[in-house]
């Protein structure tokens, strides 16, 4: 979509997007399950390009009924924007933010990340599966209260607006850009990057619990 690869006229140009990261893609695969991926032809040559897509799919483990069809402009803008401001980026900062806040105020490490880390996942089945209001009736009057009542004065209106501004990042080609134009001494950097994105009490107790 951002013009960095322009493919001949004489092949099929398709798109199989799936919804989660390789190494989740594997596993599901192993485990015979599909995923839902997203999926585009945006240039039919041969005339076949349709069926290639779905076989290739298929080979893929996912199932006719989990592919979704976008347009290649849509599926890049979207996964680039969801993975920064919500599902890595944000997410990520945010479970830091709740966990240095109880641990400043003398709750114990490991309580913390229990708190706010180790839960997340069935939180988010919920939200999967019944939807945001169905979380919602599914959780103590507690959890519930508390959080209608203060959940948007942490997610106020100003991260829309920042929000609005990485989408404009993205979709004007800007962040593409500077993406395309890393070099390998900016990734090794990146990896130097993630080790100080944490803290390291936070990543011992992720990594005890991952083991039970």
């Amino acid at each position: 979509h951002f013009g960095y690869v322009v493919p001949p006229e004489f092949v099929d140009v398709i798109m199989i997007a799936p919804h989660a990261p390789g190494i989740a893609v594997r596993e599901k695969f192993l485990e015979h399950e599909s995923i839902s991926a997203f999926t585009s032809v945006s240039q039919d040559f041969t005339g076949k390009a349709k069926s290639k897509l779905i076989r290739l799919s298929k080979a893929f483990g996912i199932t006719k009924s989990k592919l979704v069809e976008t347009t290649f402009k849509d599926e890049a803008i979207g996964d680039l924007f969801g993975e920064q401001t919500v599902l890595c980026g944000g997410m990520s900062e945010l479970i830091l933010a709740g966990y240095n806040t109880l641990v400043k105020n003398g709750i114990p490490e490991e309580n913390a990340y229990l708190e706010v880390a180790y839960q997340l996942d069935l939180i988010i089945e919920l939200i999967k599966k019944y939807g945001i209001e169905g979380m919602y009736e599914r959780i103590s009057v507690a959890a519930r209260f508390g959080s209608l009542q203060n959940g948007k004065k942490i997610i106020d209106s100003s991260v829309s607006k920042k929000m609005e501004k990485v989408y404009e990042e993205i979709a004007s080609g800007k962040f593409p850009d500077k993406l395309n134009k890393l070099t390998k001494d900016d990734i090794d950097q990146l990896g130097k990057k993630v080790k100080k994105s944490s803290v390291s009490s936070y990543e011992f107790f992720a990594r005890k619990y991952s083991k039970k």
